[in-house]
């Protein structure tokens, strides 16, 4: 009976071991966890500056292109016209 006693103690106190060491690497997976959820945050809130960022880059390249070919058209009319007057 004593036998069956110190058995149960052993048995209870390898399970409150294990418990312990259960507890303590599920504690470890959920700071884990915890530490992702937060940057996934702050990827999300950096991807949407970066987004509008690079739309704010498209629209004054397609301003820039757009004058560029304005300014091109005009100083090629302007050209051609002074030669034109010239060779007349």
């Amino acid at each position: 009976m004593e036998d069956d006693h110190t058995a149960l103690l052993v048995a209870k106190t390898a399970m409150e071991r294990e418990r312990a060491a259960h507890a303590k690497e599920l504690s470890a997976v959920q700071a884990k966890l915890h530490w992702y959820i937060e940057n996934q945050a702050i990827i999300e809130e950096v991807e949407e500056e970066v987004n509008i960022d690079l739309s704010i880059y498209l629209s004054i390249s397609i301003s820039i292109s757009v004058s560029i070919s304005i300014f091109t058209y005009l100083y090629l009319s302007i050209y051609l016209y002074i030669y034109i007057c010239i060779n007349k």
